[in-house]
């Protein structure tokens, strides 16, 4: 059981979905998270939400399925005999979840998070019924992808699920036809942030917790949204709308120009920028200008708005969106070289990369980011002790 807001962020990189269903491929809650978040924003992008509708999409898309930290991955046929045998029963147990995960944030925060935790979402927005119908579409959705690479082997396990879940878009929403009728316009860009799955970081290095690129914008989206809220009075007067909407795009958006070019490590990118400070940047837009003209215009108007593509400035102006995700990014590292030193399996380049980043952060702007590099140190001695 997580103790602290670190061991719960490790909890869900490590926890596997359909774990009892036989698989070849693996998804972690993570990895479920982040995806599930990128479809509810450009479905309800194209459904003409308004950028604050968006924010609590995607805070609630981030948010609801933390409670997995402290509940584990319950069965699917478990948990609905509980909800038809006492359906109450479930739900307590789901918002004393909420209750417990969001003691592990800010307490400055601790309601807010917590809203967006609860079985119904103790939160308020515009339009709410049609924001809980689009959280759960693409939850299906995204669950309908994950059973792609494992029906066709193990047919008899996932065809009555692939089924089940299809059967409960059109059973449970009213709204499934224009929510198909806006996914089907996606294109390619499911596919492309499906795709960041497969990107495994550290690929040089043998890992005891394994992370893949959409796992690490899991880590940079969760953290990314706490920062934006607690500095939202820093944000708003440098940009024209809720800090929360560009910020937690950024950080969705921020590794996925290596769907096209891998994920390049950063001592080869520093030797490439050294040689022709420009290259990498003319590559990928070169690759990725196709991919954005297939978006639909709501998605690309938000790209060029918001930069969503270009890469992160290390020497960004200090309380800026750009600032913020760059720090949540190299926490992201920190804290997948944490969980790897944890297990033993650590080598000299997680090792370099941990020491270089969390004394960067130490000198950071955002408070919140300091003093969570300071309860790493203090957590976890074991690890400073192999430095």
């Amino acid at each position: 059981m997580a103790e602290t807001f670190i061991d719960a962020i490790g909890d869900l990189m490590r926890l596997q979905r359909w774990n009892a269903m036989p698989r070849i491929e693996t998804w972690s809650e993570a990895e479920n998270i982040a995806y599930t978040t990128h479809i509810a924003y450009a479905v309800g992008k194209l459904r003409s939400l308004s950028d604050n509708q968006l924010v609590h999409v995607m805070t609630r898309a981030l948010l609801k399925s933390l409670n997995k930290h402290y509940l584990s991955d319950i069965l699917v046929d478990t948990r609905e005999e509980i909800k038809k045998l006492k359906p109450d029963t479930w739900e307590r147990l789901v918002d004393y979840a909420a209750t417990e995960t969001a003691t592990l944030f800010p307490s400055e925060i601790f309601d807010h998070v917590r809203g967006y935790m609860t079985y119904k979402g103790d939160y308020k927005a515009e339009g709410k019924k049609e924001i809980e119908e689009l959280i759960k579409f693409a939850q299906y959705k995204v669950a309908v992808r994950e059973c792609q690479i494992n029906k066709p082997v193990y047919k008899k396990f996932y065809e009555p699920y692939v089924k089940k879940i299809k059967a409960k878009i059109e059973g449970e929403l009213t709204q499934h036809l224009n929510f198909e009728g806006c996914y089907s316009k996606l294109r390619e860009y499911p596919y492309k942030v499906e795709n960041l799955k497969n990107l495994r970081r550290w690929n040089r290095v043998n890992r005891s917790v394994e992370t893949s690129v959409l796992g690490h914008t899991f880590i940079v989206a969760l953290l990314t949204l706490i920062v934006a809220k607690l500095y939202e009075k820093e944000l708003k007067p440098k940009i024209n709308t809720h800090p929360s909407y560009p910020a937690i795009l950024r950080a969705l958006f921020h590794d996925v120009p290596e769907t096209f070019t891998g994920d390049i490590i950063a001592p080869v990118k520093n030797i490439i920028s050294k040689d022709s400070p420009t290259l990498m940047k003319q590559v990928e837009n070169k690759m990725m200008n196709g991919f954005k003209k297939k978006m639909p215009l709501g998605v690309q108007r938000d790209i060029d708005e918001h930069k969503l593509l270009e890469g992160l400035d290390d020497n960004a102006e200090p309380y800026t969106i750009s600032s913020l995700v760059r720090a949540c990014d190299r926490l992201g590292v920190v804290l997948e070289c944490l969980f790897e030193m944890e297990a033993g399996r650590a080598s000299m380049e997680m090792t370099s990369a941990y020491s270089s980043y969390i004394s960067r952060l130490q000198n950071s702007e955002w408070v919140f980011i300091r003093e969570l590099c300071t309860r790493v140190l203090l957590e976890h001695p074991k690890v400073l002790k192999r430095l």
